[in-house]
């Protein structure tokens, strides 16, 4: 509003400039020879009238005009003045003496009149020539203000749709192009690309290498993908392109193009960052039956799913199905934390040199209230992708000591097995709530082992073995699980701070098999592990044959259901100094995992405590 005023009051200035044009040129607009001149002509006027007697009057009015002009147009007072003093003298000679000196001073006052005229003048051409400049200067200003403002707007508008990191579409513009293609019946697909470690790079190489890496891979995207798509940050670690006019048949030939962005590695200033990620693809020809935000869901969805560095999922309606489940089960399980519905199951590893136990593995089993017993394959899956996983690990662990303490002032020297998930081993509190839980017990940290799978450390290799020796500080034990399907090189073995390698289900399987058989990898896996100083156990021995033949190759523990199923803690308490591996027909029947007479004995959890 000021500045249309401002520009408002220009304009009228402007105006009345234009109107005192002619003033101004009257006035102060003669040349310097112009007026002198003028003022000769006038004056020779003026003496020739004033040698006519009847022309005296005249030649007096001709006399003041001339002082005026003299005054309004001769630069300089001294020049005037003679003009104007001899021009008056001589129209009043002719008439008498006395009529000269009134003459003179009647030019006095015309002259002092005209001086004044001159100055006012002068003062206000100044004061129109300041505003003109104030208000020319305002204008400068109001036009800046105006381009800055427009600028302001275009920039408001880029970064309302726009990621600011990355400078690719946001979630939202997303979702208005996939709306605006649904309304248009267009053919589509949706990649989503879910970066797996970048919590690591953050944490190891800061927060602004992450960024530099989000960056990259947004620009790598941008190249790779064709003029009709669309890139879009969703937030975190999680892109999404929409691939226009793509059908069925060849969305995934166009999504594998794209996502071999993530095939080298991105240098950040002297860094070399690998990237793997999960990558989900869901495809609609046209149809938009479930909306356009279904479609998204669809593809976070098959990303979710996706194994991390692998090839790429597709959405399926099968899999749409299990995703809901998968939802309803996320839901049970936080009720299930806050119910207690939670328990625990323990199997025995047997000594092959006492033939006696010497350690359990706590399993976790889940009793719904309408589903019965769910089995941890059915619902581990889904507390890993909700996150709950955290919870659940942390109240296990909490039941396994709570009972391991029990047996200990029972006169049972054991030790206890908790398996821990990648999720929680590289969350950042996890070892200190593992401090927490342990310490507070009050039993001797060694009495507890926590059990990691191969594979992950093989794919979260130098996150997860910085957290291994943390762990390792606490005074817990460590054992690598399901030994020889993780792909681990030896070298990488010899740097993890492990007390225990367990031999997979597979290779005890197959021993003494006719076809196949894996005696020889059994045999070096038992003497590698010894080389290590690492205890070894034997996974899944279920005949007596197979017990004889890994006692004969030195196998430390043996684990299976020859042994014992998983079953309750008080049904364990009995067989414990009792020399299972004696005579098989001293091995109790194996049982059935149900929970009828189990009475789950639950601390309260170190995550409820924290919240």
């Amino acid at each position: 509003m000021a500045g249309a005023r401002a520009s408002e009051d220009a304009d009228v200035l402007r105006a009345g400039v234009a109107r005192r044009g002619g003033i101004d040129r009257f006035v102060g607009g003669r040349p310097p020879r112009s007026a002198t001149l003028l003022l000769l002509l006038l004056l020779g006027a003026e003496a020739v009238l004033a040698q006519v007697p009847a022309a005296v009057p005249a030649a007096a009015a001709l006399g003041a005009a001339l002082a005026v002009l003299a005054a309004l147009w001769t630069p300089g007072r001294a020049a005037y003045g003679w003009v104007v003093a001899g021009g008056l003298v001589l129209t009043s000679w002719p008439v008498s003496a006395s009529g000269a000196g009134v003459s003179a001073a009647v030019a006095a006052v015309l002259v002092v009149l005209a001086c004044l005229i001159r100055t006012l003048v002068d003062l206000f051409s100044q004061a129109q020539s300041a505003a003109l400049r104030h208000y020319g200067e305002r204008d400068a200003v109001v036009r800046e203000s105006r381009a800055q403002r427009k600028q302001l707007t275009v920039e408001v508008q880029y970064w309302a749709s726009h990621d600011r990191l990355c400078e690719v579409l946001n979630r939202s513009a997303l979702a208005q192009h996939l709306k605006d293609m649904a309304a248009a019946r267009t053919p589509t697909g949706v990649l989503v690309i879910s970066a797996a470690g970048f919590a690591v790079v953050n944490d190891e190489l800061g927060t602004e290498v992450g960024d530099e890496l989000l960056t990259a891979l947004a620009q790598r995207l941008r190249t790779r993908a064709r003029d009709s798509d669309l890139i879009a940050r969703l937030g975190g670690d999680e892109f999404a392109v929409v691939l226009s006019g793509v059908t069925d048949e060849h969305a995934g030939a166009v999504a594998e193009r794209l996502l071999r962005v993530l095939a080298d590695p991105f240098v950040i200033g002297p860094h070399l960052v690998p990237l793997r990620a999960r990558c989900g693809l869901a495809v609609d020809n046209g149809s938009f039956v479930g909306g356009s935000a279904e479609l998204l869901r669809q593809a976070s969805s098959a990303a979710r799913s996706a194994k991390v560095g692998g090839s790429l999922a597709v959405f399926t309606p099968a899999a749409g199905a299990d995703s809901h489940d998968s939802l309803t089960l996320e839901a049970d399980l936080h009720r299930a934390l806050e119910n207690d519905e939670l328990f625990l199951l323990y199997q025995p590893l047997v000594s092959t040199a006492t033939g006696r136990i010497e350690s359990v593995e706590a399993l976790v089993r889940w009793q719904h209230p309408e589903r019965g017993l769910v089995p941890p394959d059915a619902f581990i899956a889904a507390a890993e992708r909700s996150g709950q996983i955290l919870d659940i690990g942390m109240r296990v662990l909490e039941m396994a000591v709570r009972q391991l303490r029990l047996w200990a002032a029972a006169g049972s020297a054991l030790s206890v097995a908790v398996n821990v998930s990648a999720r929680q081993l590289l969350e950042p509190g996890f070892v200190d709530a593992v401090r927490t839980v342990v310490w507070s017990s009050g039993i001797n940290p060694q009495q507890v082992m926590l059990e990691l799978t191969e594979s992950l450390l093989v794919e979260d290799g130098d996150a997860a073995i910085a957290a291994l020796w943390q762990l390792r500080g606490l005074g817990v034990r460590l054992a690598i699980d399901d030994f020889g399907t993780g792909y681990s090189s030896l070298a990488r073995l010899g740097e993890l701070p492990i007390d225990e390698m367990k031999i997979d289900k597979s290779f005890v399987d197959r021993l003494g098999a006719p076809a196949n058989d894996s005696t020889a990898l059994v045999t070096a896996a038992v003497a590698m592990g010894h080389g290590l100083g690492l205890t070894v156990v034997a996974e899944g021995v279920e005949t007596p044959a197979q017990a004889a033949q890994l006692g004969a190759l030195s196998c430390d523990l043996l684990q299976g259901y020859l042994l014992g199923r998983p079953q309750a803690a008080a049904d364990l308490g009995p067989q414990f100094g009792r020399r299972l591996l004696a005579d098989p027909t001293l091995i109790p029947a194996p049982r059935l995992e149900s929970p009828a007479a189990v009475t789950p004995v639950v601390l309260p959890s170190v995550a409820r405590a924290r919240r």
